[in-house]
Formats: C-alpha cells, structure tokens, sequence
C-alpha cells in the first residue's frame, strides 16, 4: 500500500469526522500496488443508511476537502456504499471491494 501512517490517518479523521465512527474505510486503485508510482488516492466508504442525498454529497465533500488540507493538493476520489446495498452493486464498487485494503 503506497500510504504512510500519517496519510493514513489524515483519511480516516476526515472520514469518520463526516461519516460517523461506525464506517468501513477502503483504499482501492493504483495506490494498493506497491509496484506502481504516482496515482490518485481512490476510497470506498462503506456507511450506514442515516446519509442520503444532499447529506451524503455535502459530507463527500467535507471529506475530501480536509484530506486535501491535511495532504496537500492531491487527486481523491470517494465511492460510497451501504453494506446492505443491492444485491448488485455498481460495477465500480464491485471492483473496488475486489481489490480494497481496508484502512
């Protein structure tokens, strides 16, 4: 995983600052491969049924604003799903728990 402690916990304190306590933080992508170099920080957050609609846009976007505080200027991108979600989730979210590392 190309994270270090402190990136590490910079996503999960925004994370859970805007989520709540009782999420599950996923790092998917190019920065799961030690292999590769550069790429954008890709993060599956897996929350409760409590955030909807303009909530869930509203603390997407909290979140990835204080990650980009807390790291500096850095390409994020930030999935969301439920874990009771549809017994076919979207294409994206499939993979990403294909290949996720949970933070």
């Amino acid at each position: 995983m190309r994270l270090n402690e402190k990136e590490i916990e910079a996503v999960k304190n925004a994370v859970r600052t805007h989520f709540g306590d009782q999420v599950r933080i996923f790092l998917f992508g190019s920065r799961v491969n030690d292999a590769k170099a550069g790429g954008d920080i890709d993060i599956l957050i897996e929350h409760g049924e409590t955030l909807k609609g303009s909530r869930l846009i509203r603390a997407k976007l909290k979140a990835m604003t204080d990650i980009q505080f807390a790291l500096g200027e850095r390409k994020i991108d930030i999935i969301t799903t439920t874990p009771g979600e549809t017994a076919q989730p979207p294409l994206i979210v499939q993979q990403a728990r294909k290949e996720a590392i949970e933070l």
